[in-house]
């Protein structure tokens, strides 16, 4: 009776093992999939290839974001700033190549530098000025990003950026749009850079 009882006990608790792991890795995926089958159920048109790749390049950007934000999290911490330092960059960019002229690879570095900056504060203020938590950094150099954004642009939109800028942002590679494509290629360095880079795996053993 006892062995029959530790059996029964073994196998419930390998099954609410298993159930856990893939609850754990697959948990997102899955709710993606019950949410992507509900919106199909209540439109005909949400699983036509044009609206796929509508949703697709609107996405691009905040998939491209969440890049650098897993790089925070897999090393157990979190970063607030990232919309606001993202808006700043771009802002600054946009100002240098449409208003004042300058080349555009020059000007997107500069909004790229701007962003590493920023980054930089945020780690300064937690290993050198020792603020406990992550979260008040961020959340400091959220507002200050965002504040400085909404200055200088002075909360207009810029337009006018080279036709190449534009084809990155809004072309498309016959049906399927250039930013879609630079998702999928992030992806793949990523991928790269954290299973196969004495780096990335730091990383990895950082967070764990």
């Amino acid at each position: 009776m006892q062995v029959k009882t530790n059996e029964v006990f073994g196998g419930t608790k390998n099954r609410a093992g298993w159930f856990n792991i893939i609850f754990n890795k697959l948990g997102a995926l899955l709710a993606l999939i019950l949410l992507m089958v509900a919106l199909g159920i209540a439109s005909p048109y949400f699983f036509t290839l044009r609206n796929l790749l509508n949703i697709a390049q609107q996405l691009a950007i905040n998939a491209l974001v969440a890049f650098g934000m897993l790089l925070a999290i897999l090393t157990a911490g979190i970063d607030l700033s990232v919309g606001s330092v993202l808006a700043l960059s771009i802002s600054i960019s946009s100002i240098l190549i449409v208003n004042v002229g300058i080349n555009s690879v020059v000007g997107i570095f500069l909004g790229l530098l701007t962003g590493t900056l920023c980054g930089m504060i945020n780690g300064l203020l937690l290993t050198k000025f020792h603020l406990p938590h992550p979260f008040i950094a961020t959340l400091g150099m959220m507002n200050v990003a965002r504040g400085i954004a909404l200055i200088i642009t002075k909360s207009s939109p810029i337009s006018g950026f080279p036709e190449w800028i534009q084809f990155i942002g809004s072309g498309s590679v016959g049906p399927i749009p250039t930013s879609f494509l630079l998702v999928l290629v992030t992806v793949c360095i990523f991928h790269y850079f954290l299973t196969r880079t004495s780096t990335g795996r730091y990383i990895y053993a950082v967070g764990g």
